[in-house]
């Protein structure tokens, strides 16, 4: 309330001094309901009766927090949070150049501060609340005091609502506010000032020495390296940085920088476990999204936890060349299929293969014309087996799973099957004993799938 009278006022004044452009940005107020209080209504009326009284639009969102909440991941508060963010950065991306305002003030930064250290953190966390967070979301209340905005509120004669979960202290934050803080400043009066200095001085120092590599590739190009026949519902990345001088205590905004570039959505605690995962010490963390280390490659890889119904029709491009090979040439075109199982035994080093310039872009097959077979793509099916060139057979889910590909790609991975609809490749993971088996009629198909568009 207070920010945005605050900002509507600088606005009016560079108006009046003919320094504001009537063509520059409109303000917005945005409001999330965020389904866990009962007087949420009122609030989210109150954000419209002061967009109204301020000439400004209001945009009011719902969701509900206690449903989407991930039960063993995420408090309520942080539930909240996620979502809040989620949402307001998908808002946003509607609005052309659009940054946004949050009221985070001295107060709060201190409150987080404290809550790391009780929580257990390094240097890092010393640093408290980022005053620009993702690039676009600025705080500049951060140097102002609970008590300041009090009083800008009193002498421009503001209302202002009251969060009534903020008065229970069951919550760990609020313990801090109503309790600890307090009691801090019965020692010193200054003692939020002083943490604020401490938070200022940890931005300064640690400092930022990760130089990122210029090889990024997210969502759709990830989905074009791999041998898919439709795009699957969420989103994934990977990104590669350099790790000659990174320190896991002093590259927080850098490495958050980076994900951000390929679409991840981070909170402090995620980001450090990346960092630590980088130089070996994590590997995994799951914070909303998901975020895979692969320890000592300055290589992560991020997926969404969220799927999403836009999902592309794609029909994909498979190229037949059918052709009278003898047996040496078959052995031959065999041995330069270069089965990325065999380059790339897990799914992690497939995952590095993709920041290496070489990578494969189509998939290659040569499979014994035999009659009237006619070979064809789909996806998995329950009870799918193939059968391996050493005479077993194996389930297609175990292959997926001996590789570690991520359960949202499997159902999107292509299968190629025989007239029986019987599975004869599946590309990048398993050949078949169908593959190595001689044609009477010494004519094969050679098909190339090429990646999605």
């Amino acid at each position: 309330m207070v920010l945005a009278h605050a900002t509507v006022g600088v606005i009016a004044r560079l108006d009046r001094l003919g320094k504001w452009e009537k063509s520059a940005p409109q303000v917005l107020l945005w409001h999330l309901r965020h389904g866990i209080r009962e007087e949420d209504g009122a609030d989210a009326r109150f954000v419209e009766e002061l967009a109204q009284q301020l000439g400004v639009k209001a945009i009011i969102e719902e969701a509900d927090v206690p449903a989407e909440r991930q039960p063993g991941k995420d408090s309520l508060e942080s539930a909240a949070r996620r979502i809040r963010y989620s949402m307001l950065l998908d808002c946003m991306e509607k609005y052309e150049k659009c940054i946004a305002f949050t009221a985070h003030h001295a107060d709060d930064n201190a409150e987080t501060i404290l809550f790391n250290l009780v929580r257990g953190t390094g240097p890092a966390g010393l640093r408290g609340i980022s005053p620009v967070y993702g690039g676009n979301i600025h705080r500049p209340l951060l140097s102002v005091n609970r008590e300041q905005i009090k009083e800008y509120a009193k002498s421009n004669n503001l209302e202002w609502m009251e969060d009534s979960s903020n008065l229970d202290t069951g919550i760990s934050r609020n313990l801090i506010r109503h309790e600890v803080i307090p009691r801090l400043e019965q020692i010193n009066p200054a003692a939020v000032e002083h943490i604020n200095r401490l938070a200022r001085m940890s931005r300064e120092g640690l400092g930022n020495p990760v130089k990122p590599v210029s090889r990024l590739i997210a969502n759709k190009s990830i989905f074009r390296e791999l041998p898919l026949i439709s795009y699957p519902d969420r989103a994934c990345g990977v990104a590669g940085m350099e790790l000659d001088g990174f320190d896991p205590l002093t590259s927080n905004e850098a490495v958050a920088a980076l994900l951000g570039r390929i679409g991840a959505r981070v909170d402090n605690a995620s980001i450090e476990a990346i960092c630590c995962g980088l130089l070996g010490e994590l590997e995994f963390h799951d914070s909303g999204d998901r975020h895979f280390s692969f320890p000592g490659s300055g290589v992560v890889y991020w997926e969404s936890t969220i799927a999403s119904d836009e999902r592309p029709q794609i029909i994909p491009e498979l190229s037949r060349f059918r052709k009278v090979y003898t047996d040496e040439q078959r052995r031959e075109l065999l041995g330069n299929m270069n089965l990325d199982a065999q380059r790339y035994p897990r799914w992690e080093k497939w995952i590095r293969g993709l920041l290496e310039p070489h990578m494969l872009r189509a998939w290659n097959v040569l499979l014994p014309h035999s009659g009237n077979t006619q070979y064809k793509l789909r996806t998995r099916r329950q009870g799918d087996r193939i059968q391996l060139p050493d005479g077993g057979t194996k389930k297609l889910g175990d292959v997926f799973t001996d590789y570690r590909i991520p359960v949202f790609l499997r159902d999107c991975w292509a299968v190629m099957v025989d007239g029986d609809d019987q599975p004869v490749w599946l590309p990048g993971l398993a050949d078949s004993a169908t593959m190595h088996r001689t044609s009477d009629s010494k004519q094969y198909e050679y098909m190339v799938l090429s990646p999605l568009k």
